[in-house]
């Protein structure tokens, strides 16, 4: 209680044990669409602790998103 507190934590590919499956995640940007998004980000921030039960901390993201569209690839 009384201090600052750090936090961080990170988000790596939905799934990891198939790299190319359809279903997982997908995604646009404007007229361009992905079958498959594979994120690697890093969740950083801290916040003053007053001995409550909640925190609400700003966080800062870094990393990126790669998009594939897929081809002759069955599921999802």
């Amino acid at each position: 209680m009384g201090a600052i507190c750090n936090f961080s934590y990170n988000i790596y590919s939905a799934a990891a044990f198939c790299t190319f499956c359809k279903g997982f995640s997908y995604g646009s940007v404007g007229t361009k669409t992905a079958n498959f998004l594979d994120p690697s980000l890093t969740f950083t921030g801290s916040a003053f602790y007053l001995g409550e039960s909640t925190m609400t901390v700003p966080m800062k993201v870094s990393g990126t998103i790669i998009g594939y569209q897929l081809a002759n690839c069955e599921g999802g």
